[in-house]
């Protein structure tokens, strides 16, 4: 395999209320050794459906790496052969679709330990399923993750928990990693404001997707959030919006200014994205 240039591999376990692990699910670490990140080929678990699937690729640019690592330098961009760079994420889990077996179990009960013995970095769920507790439990697990990109998230509903959810997501917090959010199909205020109450750790977060009536209003509630959460550090914001008109930078910054939300910060408006970055 020395000479080996391009490798790709898919496989996939039916995950049903028969579904248990084997001797051979304790050896999926050894897709995430150094042999597969010097050849930059990268492995991602889905869980679609009811399948879990496991999958090897070649590095291949995305929209993810585009919006997030936008403002990080190239030399860091290009150093993708250290498996300790933070900025790029070595394992990579998608969960999409139904989170619930037949028997309406939870999928992520029956396949937890699994993420005990590899270091997940990028989380992406798309799961209108997916409940607080489910949620928390599944958080709890990555204790290596610092993407989380959430699709309708859970945690902007009623955070009605048990006292052992309370517990397992306090801990959660104490510990968490994360400083990379991106939240999908946003329909209410208190989905943005849930990221930075319980993540005020975070330097990048993104928004997909806003109209331009909205935009200034929307980004106007980011940026109060990250003040009312006593947030000091520097953020970058990342708000797609695709039918923004020709003049939307300069309202911006006039909207900023006169509302006094920020002093030293740059808007930059690239594609269908604006970037708002303070130091």
């Amino acid at each position: 395999m020395t000479s080996l240039i391009r490798f790709t591999f898919r496989y996939s376990d039916i995950i049903d209320d028969e579904f248990e692990l084997t001797f051979y699910h304790s050896l999926i670490n050894r897709f995430t050794s150094s042999f597969w990140i010097d050849r930059k080929w990268f492995f991602k678990l889905f869980i679609k459906e009811n399948e879990l699937i496991y999958s090897i690729r070649p590095y291949q640019k995305t929209w993810i790496d585009f919006q997030e690592y936008l403002h990080i330098n190239q030399d860091t961009k290009n150093n993708i052969n250290d498996s300790l760079n933070p900025y790029f994420p070595v394992v990579e889990l998608s969960i999409i679709g139904t989170c619930l077996t037949e028997n309406e179990e939870p999928l992520i009960n029956k396949i937890n330990f699994i993420f005990n013995m590899i270091k997940v970095t990028y989380l992406d769920i798309e799961c209108d399923q997916m409940t607080v507790s489910m949620l928390i439990t599944i958080l709890h697990s990555l204790i290596n993750l610092n993407s989380i990109t959430l699709s309708n998230s859970a945690l902007c509903q009623q955070m009605d928990l048990s006292i052992r959810d309370k517990i397992i997501f306090n801990a959660f917090l104490n510990t968490e990693k994360i400083s990379k959010i991106t939240l999908q199909n946003v329909t209410e205020n208190d989905q943005i404001e849930s990221i930075f109450k319980y993540f005020p750790r975070i330097h990048f977060f993104g928004l997909q997707r806003v109209r331009d009536a909205n935009l200034k209003s929307v980004i106007r509630y980011i940026l109060w959030n990250i003040a009312h959460n006593n947030i000091s550090h520097a953020i970058t914001i990342c708000v797609f919006c695709d039918d923004a008109k020709y003049n939307k930078i300069e309202k911006l910054y006039q909207m900023i200014d006169s509302k006094k939300l920020l002093k030293s910060y740059a808007i930059r408006h690239q594609y269908d994205r604006f970037y708002i970055q303070w130091k």
